[in-house]
């Protein structure tokens, strides 16, 4: 088997594996957020710095990020005749999903280990 197919392989295993967890992930997500749709802010804030909730956001960020990652890749290399741009492309929305995730588990490890009480 030659490498590229076995890079292949790896990245269908990481997006099917990323996408059972985001299925999981996200119907605790929708359900808890409906849950305290009507919480107070100090109430979210409390929710989000439990350490249990706070590593299954944490998880959650990954594997959103993560799958957008492998998805927009996929499109990339479809998509994009020129391998010059697509390789460009690649980089870039590694570069800006990146970025994001780490800006968004920023966001809730701030909340959950530097919130004042």
């Amino acid at each position: 088997m030659n490498a590229k197919a076995q890079k292949g392989a790896h990245h269908w295993l990481w997006q099917r594996a990323t996408a059972v967890a985001l299925a999981v992930l996200s119907v605790w997500f929708v359900f808890e957020i409906l849950r305290r749709v009507d919480d107070a802010h100090g109430a979210a804030m409390a929710w989000v710095a439990h350490p249990g909730v706070a590593a299954a956001l944490i998880i959650y960020l990954v594997a959103l990020f993560w799958h957008a990652q492998l998805g927009l890749q996929v499109i990339a290399e479809d998509y994009i005749a020129s391998d010059g741009a697509r390789r460009k492309s690649v980089r870039a929305f590694a570069a800006i999903n990146t970025l994001a995730a780490l800006a968004a588990i920023a966001a809730v490890a701030r909340i959950a280990f530097f919130q004042t009480p």
